[in-house]
């Protein structure tokens, strides 16, 4: 598991790399958890504000920020991503980081005000980079990966994010008393055309679309880890990644894709 979310990040930082302007521009990571993405853009010289709604994960971000004391964070605040005027001024951002937030609001109305709070803080021609989950990642999980042979209710829970979109986050309690999630935490799965049509309403420019994994992901476990683990084999992976990253056809087969768009 800890390899398929390696390999999301190489992918994730080479989109950056492609798409975020150059440093020292300004970007605000939004919902950026403990920073590893922050960090990194901090390190290869942007101006970077992180935002989070956990007090923990700001205050983790905070304390690897100052083993880079050459390059740290500029501010890592505890914040909503659907309320962030009071943190920046309007048009003052060259671009924003959304890679969860969006996924993690599972009412329409709550990811439209946070598209419209992320075009309010952009400057002119701004960059918006935000990332959405496949509303087909369940099934695919399902079939590829093993979850319908190993747990009987998850045919239950993939039929349901097909139709609806929506999980509501389920736990259990373990015989320590201790409660566990089932299934992943509370999630809108977008079909990739959704996500464009949501950013095109808060009236950003015509968007650019990009699978982020294509369906390298459903690899199985053994075969996924010694790839990733010979530097050669990994490049594959990534030039695989590549090579159907706009493919419409594809994009919904990857567990993530990317929308880029401008203000």
């Amino acid at each position: 598991y800890q390899r398929r979310v390696h390999g999301e990040l190489l992918r994730m930082q080479e989109l950056m790399t492609r798409y975020l302007p150059p440093p020292p521009a300004v970007i605000v990571d939004v919902g950026g958890g403990p920073g590893v993405y922050s960090l990194w853009l901090a390190r290869r010289g942007y101006t970077v504000h992180l935002i989070d709604l956990v007090p923990l994960h700001i205050q983790q971000a905070l304390d690897e920020s100052q083993k880079q004391p050459t390059t740290p964070l500029a501010s890592a605040q505890v914040g909503d991503a659907r309320y962030l005027s009071p943190y920046f001024k309007d048009s003052s951002v060259d671009a924003v980081v959304l890679l969860g937030p969006l996924y993690h609001l599972t009412e329409m109305d709550d990811r439209n005000r946070t598209l419209l709070e992320m075009k309010q803080i952009l400057k002119p021609n701004g960059v918006l980079f935000v990332n959405g989950v496949s509303r087909y990642a369940s099934t695919l999980a399902g079939l590829f990966l093993g979850h319908f042979e190993t747990n009987p209710d998850f045919i239950q829970v993939a039929t349901k994010d097909l139709k609806y979109g929506v999980r509501e986050a389920e736990s259990t309690s373990n015989k320590e008393g201790t409660n566990k999630l089932l299934y992943w935490t509370s999630t809108y799965f977008h079909k990739p055309e959704e996500l464009v049509e949501e950013v095109l309403q808060a009236g950003f420019g015509e968007p650019t679309l990009l699978g982020v994994e294509g369906p390298n992901w459903l690899l199985p476990q053994g075969d996924y880890d010694r790839m990733m683990t010979n530097p050669s084999s990994r490049e594959q992976l990534l030039a695989c990644s590549r090579m159907v990253e706009s493919e419409r056809s594809l994009i919904g087969a990857s567990a993530n894709f990317i929308v880029i768009a401008s203000k």
